[in-house]
């Protein structure tokens, strides 16, 4: 976390990022850099594939770009 972006995406499901965000706790990662991470990425079209996954993560870059 230590590179500067706006804005970091991670896969995964709710519970899995509170444990990530727990073990970065741990390590001593600030809450300003820990929130920075968007997750779990993507938008929630039931994604199921990696293909379906890709699409929904895509979408929510579009959505985001696009500013709706």
């Amino acid at each position: 976390m230590t590179v500067q972006h706006s804005k970091v995406g991670a896969l995964g499901s709710s519970k899995t990022q509170a444990e990530r965000v727990a073990c970065l706790q741990e390590m001593g990662i600030t809450a300003d850099q820990i929130g920075r991470i968007h997750a779990p990425i993507g938008l929630d079209i039931t994604a199921v594939t990696p293909e379906e996954i890709a699409l929904s993560v895509m979408a929510e870059i579009v959505k985001a770009y696009r500013g709706s």
